[in-house]
């Protein structure tokens, strides 16, 4: 380009997405003149604005100079600047350079004022609303200040960049220089040359830009020695400053210029991804202002033509309405910009078309801006008339589209004016209808109008609701517009101060004028204050109320308000009772109808069953599609979560006892589940995948045959507005599609409850139970079913308790409470502490929280929400008296999330006992690691939990809630006498209540003579069996249920085919498997094991390669495998299903080299950074942090590898793959290098091997040991699949076992010893450890087992029994096997004797 040859093929834009672009360089074949060839691969993200047009001005003109030198020849006189940049402007943003404070060169005679003449004019500019970046003599804070409040949008800063000042300055603002004259970086209006410094490998300006680009937005680079001189651009240059920048945590935009003479030179900038700043190539007409356009827009049209959106420019309040869709042209553009007004391509003429040409309604340009995208346009404009030309439209958008709100109010004064001014000529004569108009009145009398402002100015000061400041401030806003207009100002006006002012950087104190406050003080004493609604939990007066910002209000503990907020709204259940009864009269139709009012259905469906079914039901075909195209890290993270949530389910149903006998007959009970259960997610401002999992996995667990779920998340034929609710319908169908859900009800709110209760004919059961979370009109639906239908809870807003002591972390308390504070502005966060300085702790870390998250883009609601919810409802108690009495407040509270932060590091024994004392909670999550979003999202408990205190009488969704106890008996028993007297005793209690049928029924069944009723405690009492209670196991047909099978004896004739990998690994695994209790036997020289007890397990030892093939075919169910050749091999690990690592086998990956490949890449890198040219691309080693990899890049490397697709992996992710060759080693890998091979990737266990063949590791790319595997079609199969759940229970349950130990002991009570239990705890008793024998004293058998408790932690719940003939215990417990070493002499000297000391066969978790 230019001077420097750039050959640069085809540059491919496919793969441009939103908000981000890949520019793809294609190598060439020949280096360039400069020598500059484009690496392969490059990605850049997109600059906002490409191409920065650019006004220097010199003496008040805007000027464009050659080498930055006001005195060299090629000079060029541009014109006023005020004229300028009504061109310049219509591109974007523009920077704006003072030369003369920049040279530090004074004004000529005639243009010196107490202000410098050039900044009046710049700030006149930015107050006429053009976005200006502006650059020269900022070198102290008070200009930097001042540009900044003057509304300038950005400024450039030189000579003064240095941390210490531009921390003072918003970094969002901050542009620095960096003026590049041959390398060195020159100041001072480039006439003073810094020192040349730098990085190695860096020149200055890479280093500057390290720097200091944590603290700018930006850089300004410009190549001085091409300043002016329109001779190209260096691209290498361009491109080493640009990965300088990117090695940044967040990389400042870097804007070039300085040489820029082409539309090439625009587009190599832009796909480097900085922006080009242009000057002189445009002022001399080398480049027009439409080609810094088109050079860098694309299209995909086979015309060539552009998509253009043409909206109203923010003009009288009409802020950028859509007027139409046209079509633009790079003639058309060019035109455009030449005469400012709106220039379209007409696609039907095939022309040039200038709107309002021959209509009038012509348009004034004001802008034109890009899409993300760069393949559409949109064009700002200022339209006379309306937009739309057909049929004489009344509209001025071709939408169709009217002004509402405040633009419709300036449209209607605006009309009431021109009234006045027609009826003013007409001799006041106004038409009929317009005679009553209030904003006529307004206009005419300006007392009554200054009046009413004053007088709703009053009544917005009085408001307290929320609606009640909704309609003040309505009418505030309405008079004032009337007075504003009346005035001749404008909305726009308006907005472009209020802009103005949030560019400001100094900040005024925002105090009330001291009348003001006078007044309002003695209003206040004057009349009786309104009574202040009051937060819903003030403690009614009993309380402190916070302080503004994270303070917590302090409660006593005998003073608790209450949680118990009604969970439904009246106004809500009203409506829901409207919806419910039309919905249950009308069916479908109503749902399809309310589908449309609530933007669900946006089609115009007729309504009906048929198109319910169509549009608002999704089977599992949709839900499959779904599936399919989750991105796999989004399916991975909803399966793990979903198998958490189903193990936990599955071990809540399988500890149920489905019987149990009563009575000398046969009675007792059995369970099972409802036949449909309906379930509720949430799809609103977020998606809740979460609950669809919760409640849909759950009841599956249970044993649910029909699992109905409704979610807002988009109909069938509504196409998805934006990527967030495509993504959207896609994440919450592949949700429940993971759920096992069977059909998914498209809709949500009231009618969605109504629905799933009532069932639509064609498309859905009626369900037996409904669950889930949703908003206030889900919550009163559900109340109206409850009684017809079951229901979970009905649940109001969020609640978490977290009782903590001194030594939990105040920052973790405060991030929990922060968590469920931002649910809603209800939601009520609770602190329970024994420490008083804690809960100051707690609050300090609250506020620097919110201010964080205020100040982290995009989460300002989440920093609003959570601190209204803090500041209403969240409070805090202080318990002097220790964990007992917080254990109490929670107890009192019964919040829906409890947590418990005591002892040491918040967690352990302590903790554990407090959580025990704690009984009224939704969940509880112990010690500090169990964070309760985890239970938010899927580590096993559910989160829909009951509320409001609620849960001293209910508890959270569970396998029970879709569960019913179903009572049965049987009278069929020999035991006459007995049942004598239950027919005796139901005779007479129904003629107590006077019920003679029901005691005349119970006659009917005596067996003997009638007189036995006279006398049943002649029955003798041997013969009154008591109640017995017994674990039976489950009938033939739960047990199925459980299996997941539906005929008996199934299980048994399900085929189950193992692998075993031959080698290294075969004993450890056949060792494990005993130890699991599955003995493994093989005949010598056999490959086909056998198994007792198994006869339909078929066994097989294989080599580990053709294990994996046979699992990814699916002919082999079960294996032992490492998880790297799983990856080697290429197998999708939905495929080959990883389960459970046995922690077998651990192997690394690593990079390892010969001793004279190592020294050879440091002798390059000591060159490097003694001649200041930089390595081509090092790799970072991930071994050891802030190293280079030791591995040279100057030459072509070979690698030996029994792993290339591990290799080439990596190689591709580090960049290496066009320099590294690949050969495969096929084993014996240590051997090769140095002749074979330059160096090797291989698996090393402790690098023992590699160090022996003269091999150090350098780096490790992959960490792998043996996992059990699955395929994925063994897992579709539920007899198989539940026999991978049991092994891998067993499995668990043996590597615990490995690290337990049996340990018992006997502890005897000492003679003259007390029964006073304190006597373990005392001073006396010697409580510390190691006890001292100064303070011995004899103890109890079970004050010794007290105080064994408080020293070892380890022992918990511990087995104890009396001694046979002796006063004592014999303990018993399962500890860790690593802490017997500490546990031992403790036991001993706490009094223990006979300690045994056993291996533990199984340990079944």
């Amino acid at each position: 380009v230019g001077a420097i040859k750039q050959e640069i093929a085809d540059i491919d834009l496919a793969a441009v997405g939103q908000g981000e672009r890949a520019v793809v360089f294609r190598e060439v074949t020949e280096p360039s003149a400069g020598g500059f060839t484009p690496s392969l691969d490059v990605e850049f993200d997109r600059c906002r604005q490409a191409v920065i047009p650019s006004i220097d001005i010199l003496d008040g003109d805007v000027v464009q100079l050659v080498g930055g030198d006001p005195d060299a020849p090629g000079k060029i006189i541009c014109g006023n600047p005020l004229e300028v940049i009504e061109k310049m402007g219509l591109l974007g943003e523009v920077a704006v350079i003072d030369l003369n404070a920049a040279l530090r060169r004074p004004m000529p005679e005639g243009r010196g004022t107490s202000e410098p003449y050039n900044r009046t004019v710049i700030k006149e500019i930015a107050k006429r609303g053009w976005r200006i970046r502006v650059g020269g003599g900022v070198r102290d804070y008070d200009t930097a200040k001042e540009l900044l409040d003057a509304g300038i949008a950005k400024i450039i800063v030189g000579t003064m960049a240095k941390k210490e000042f531009l921390e003072q300055l918003p970094r969002e603002r901050l542009i620095v220089a960096l003026d590049n004259k041959k390398g060195e970086i020159v100041t001072d209006g480039w006439r003073t040359t810094s020192a040349p410094g730098g990085a190695p490998g860096g020149c200055a300006v890479s280093a500057k830009i390290k720097e200091l680009g944590a603290y700018c937005i930006g850089f300004l680079i410009t190549f001085v020695e091409s300043e002016g001189r329109m001779t190209g651009m260096d691209g290498e240059r361009i491109l080493k400053l640009k990965q300088a920048a990117m090695t940044l945590p967040s990389p400042p935009t870097l804007t070039i210029a300085g040489g820029i003479a082409t539309q090439q030179d625009l587009q190599l900038i832009d796909r480097l991804g900085c922006e080009a700043q242009i000057g002189m190539a445009l002022y001399t007409g080398k480049v027009t202002l439409s080609q810094c356009l088109t050079s860098v827009i694309k299209t995909d049209r086979p015309d060539g033509l552009y998509p253009t959106i043409v909206v109203e420019d923010s003009t009288s309040g009409k802020s950028h309405t859509c007027l139409g869709l046209c079509y633009s042209s790079k003639e058309s553009i060019d035109a455009a910009l030449e005469s400012k007004t709106g220039v379209y391509w007409s696609r039907s003429r095939n022309t040039l078309w200038k709107k309002g040409a021959t209509s009038g309604c012509v348009q004034v340009l004001k802008g034109i801006e890009t899409d993300c995208d760069r393949d559409a346009l949109v064009f700002r404009v200022k339209q006379e008339g309306n937009f739309c030309h057909r049929h004489g439209s009344e509209f001025k958008s071709c939408f169709g589209m009217e002004a509402q709100g405040l633009p419709k109010l300036c449209s209607t004064i605006s009309t009431r004016m021109e009234e006045l001014e027609e009826a003013a000529k007409n001799g006041g004569q106004m038409p009929p209808h317009i005679q009553k108009s209030y904003v006529h009145r307004l206009l005419k009398d300006p007392e009554m109008l200054n009046a009413k402002i004053r007088e709703e100015a009053a009544e917005l000061c009085a408001a307290t609701t929320v609606e009640e400041n909704v309609a003040e401030c309505a009418d505030v806003i309405f008079f004032s517009l009337v007075k504003l207009m009346k005035a001749g100002g404008t909305l726009e006006q308006v907005e472009k101060v209020l802009d103005m002012r949030s560019m400001k950087v100094s900040r005024r104190t925002g105090d009330a004028k001291a009348e003001f406050v006078a007044a309002e003080k003695a209003a206040a004493t004057s009349a009786p204050a309104p009574t202040p609604t009051a937060p819903a939990m003030n403690g009614a007066g009993k309380t402190e109320f916070p302080a503004p910002g994270a303070s917590m209000r302090r409660v006593k503990a005998d003073e608790l308000p209450s949680l118990n907020r009604n969970a439904v709204d009246p106004k809500a259940l009203e409506v829901a009772k409207s919806i419910h009864a039309d919905v249950k009269q009308n069916g479908a139709a109503a749902l399809v109808k309310y589908a449309q009012k609530f933007g669900e259905l946006k089609s115009a469906s007729p309504a009906g069953s048929e198109a319910f079914a169509k549009e608002l039901v999704a089977g599992k075909a949709e839900m499959e599609k779904a599936y399919q195209a989750l991105g796999e890290e989004e399916r991975t993270t909803l399966e793990r979560t979903a198998e958490r949530i189903r193990n936990f389910a599955l071990g809540q149903r399988n500890c149920i006892t489905n019987q149990f006998k009563a009575g000398c007959g046969a009675g007792g009970h059995g369970v099972a589940a409802v036949d449909v259960a309906g379930c509720y997610a949430p799809c609103g401002s977020y998606p809740l995948p979460s609950s669809v999992l919760m409640t849909a996995v759950t009841a599956r667990a249970a044993g649910v045959k029909k699992v109905i779920l409704a979610t807002p998340c988009g109909s069938n034929s509504l196409p998805a507005s934006d990527e967030k609710s495509a993504k959207t319908r896609v994440l919450m169908l592949a949700a429940a599609y993971i759920a096992k859900v069977d059909h998914v009800l498209l809709i949500g709110g009231a009618h969605a409850i109504a629905a799933l209760a009532a069932g639509v004919p064609g498309s859905v059961p009626p369900c037996n139970v409904i669950v889930g979370p949703g908003n206030k009109y889900v919550t009163a639906a559900k109340s109206l079913v409850a009684g017809n239908v079951g229901i979970d809870f009905l649940a109001g807003p969020s609640e978490v308790a977290i009782i903590a002591d001194a030594n939990a972390d105040a920052d973790v308390i405060a991030k929990d409470l922060l968590a469920q504070a931002e649910h809603d502005m209800d939601s009520a966060p609770i602190l329970i502490s024994t420490c008083e300085s804690k809960i100051k702790e707690v609050e300090a870390k609250l506020s620097e929280s919110l201010v964080s998250l205020k100040n982290s883009p995009g989460f300002e609601d989440n920093a609003r929400i959570a601190e209204r919810a803090l500041n209403d409802n969240g409070f805090a108690v202080f318990c002097p008296n220790g964990l007992d009495q917080a254990a109490e407040v929670a107890n009192e509270l019964a919040p829906e999330h409890l947590e418990v932060m005591v002892g040491p590091g918040g967690r352990g024994a302590l903790a554990q006992q407090t959580a025990a004392k704690c009984t009224n909670y939704g969940a509880i999550f112990v010690g500090a690691k169990a964070a309760e979003v985890f239970g938010d999202y899927g580590a096993g408990p559910n989160h829909c939990l009951p509320t409001g205190s609620t849960a001293k009488s209910f508890g959270g969704l569970s396998v029970f809630t879709f569960l019913r106890v179903r009572t049965w008996l049987n009278c069929d028993t020999t035991d006459s006498g007995w049942y004598n007297v239950v027919v005796a005793d139901a005779v007479k209690l129904a003629r107590m209540e006077g019920l003679e049928c029901h005691a005349r029924a119970a006659e009917k069944r005596l067996s003997g003579h009638p007189t036995a009723l006279a006398s049943p405690s002649l029955v003798p009492k041997a013969n009154k069996p008591q109640l017995e209670f017994t674990d039976m196991p489950p009938t033939l047909e739960e047990e199925a249920l459980l299996m997941g099978i539906h005929t008996p004896g199934e299980a048994d004739k399900v085929e189950i085919k193992w692998g075993i990998p031959k080698g290294r690994m075969y004993e450890k695994l056949v060792a494990l498997l005993k130890d699991s209790n599955i003995d493994i036997s093989v005949s010598e020289r056999g490959l086909r094991p056998t198994v007792k007890g198994h006869p339909n397990w078929n066994f097989k030892l294989l080599k580990p390669r053709s294990l994996a093939s046979m699992l990814n075919h699916g002919t082999r169910d079960i294996a032992f495998l490492g998880i790297d050749l799983i990856e080697e091999e290429g197998y999708n690990t939905k495929d080959i299903v990883p389960v459970f690592d046995t922690g077998l086998d651990i192997v690394r990956i690593v990079v390892a080299a010969p001793q004279s490949l190592i020294d050879e890449a440091r002798k390059e890198r000591e060159e490097a950074a003694s001649s200041g040219v930089p390595l081509t691309n090092p790799i970072m080693s991930s071994l050891y942090p802030d190293k280079w990899l030791d591995l040279p890049t100057k030459r072509p490397l070979v690698v030996a590898t029994e792993y290339p697709t591990l290799a080439t992996r990596w190689l591709e992710k580090v960049g290496w793959a066009d320099r590294v060759e690949v050969i495969n080693s096929s084993g014996a890998t240590e051997v090769f290098p140095p002749e074979d091979a330059d160096f090797i990737i291989d698996n090393s266990a402790t690098g023992t091997t590699l160090k022996a063949n003269g091999l150090t590791i350098i780096d490790s790319i992959y960490e792998s040991s043996t996992y059990l595997v699955a395929s994925k079609f063994a897992l579709q199969n539920e007899v198989k699949a539940r026999t991978v759940q049991n092994l891998k229970l067993l499995l668990e349950s043996a590597l615990s076992a490995r690290k337990s130990a049996w340990i018992e002991f006997n502890l005897l009570t000492d003679p003259g010893s007390a029964d006073d239990m304190t006597a373990a705890t005392s001073s006396t008793g010697g409580a510390g450890y190691p006890p001292s024998p100064s303070t011995f004293r004899p103890l109890t058998a079970a004050q010794k087992l007290t105080r064994l408790s408080t020293w070892l932690p380890a022992i918990q719940a511990p087995t104890v029994s009396n001694l046979f003939g002796k006063e004592g215990y014999a303990v018993k417990s399962i500890v860790p096997r690593d802490e017997l070493s500490t546990l031992l002499p403790k036991i001993k000297l706490g009094g223990g004797r006979d300690i045994i000391v056993s291996n533990v066969n199984q340990v079944l978790l």
